[in-house]
């Protein structure tokens, strides 16, 4: 919709250049494998490769969340092969949160207030994979003065959520 000109202004979560839309990243995240506590127990930081020996579950690939890791996996020539595609993260987490089962998700998506002490987390490497979050509009208008407040308030707010990391040129 944005990239149609049918929005003034958009928050995404996205790595792609957007051809007809000027962007500003505001934060990132890592991406980060979840499991049960006991699949993980002994699984600090699993590799890429490594995954296959799990069952998988992972977004479809109609989602850009799936897309991105699956272009940083075939980076390091892997391919995922998942058990399950399930698109609404809560049921994906919950899928997850059972024995033998792992996923990889936004590092801001484990809510311990929800899932206790039984779904853990795990740093991803090779690939290491970083999310981007940021603001576009269209290329040809100018942004309003009142969206670069926005912006300004945006980037206060997710300094206080534990896992992101705000991107430099966010401060202006």
């Amino acid at each position: 919709m944005a990239e149609q000109g049918e929005l003034d202004f958009a928050l995404l979560s996205t790595t792609q250049e957007l051809l007809n839309m000027q962007t500003r990243s505001i934060s990132r995240e890592d991406l980060v494998v979840v499991g049960h506590r006991d699949t993980l127990a002994d699984r600090l930081a699993p590799s890429g490769a490594e995954l296959a020996n799990y069952k998988l579950v992972l977004p479809s690939r109609h989602k850009s969340l799936r897309n991105l890791i699956d272009a940083q996996f075939g980076l390091h020539g892997l391919t995922l092969r998942p058990n399950m595609e399930i698109d609404v993260m809560q049921s994906l987490l919950h899928q997850a949160l059972r024995p033998g089962w792992l996923s990889i998700v936004p590092s801001t998506t484990l809510l311990p207030e929800i899932f206790g002490a039984k779904l853990v987390e795990a740093k991803l490497e090779q690939p290491l994979i970083r999310r981007n979050v940021g603001v576009a509009w269209p290329r040809h208008k100018a942004l309003d003065p009142a969206m670069y407040r926005f912006i300004g308030v945006l980037s206060e707010t997710l300094l206080k959520v534990p896992g992101l990391e705000l991107v430099a040129d966010s401060a202006a």
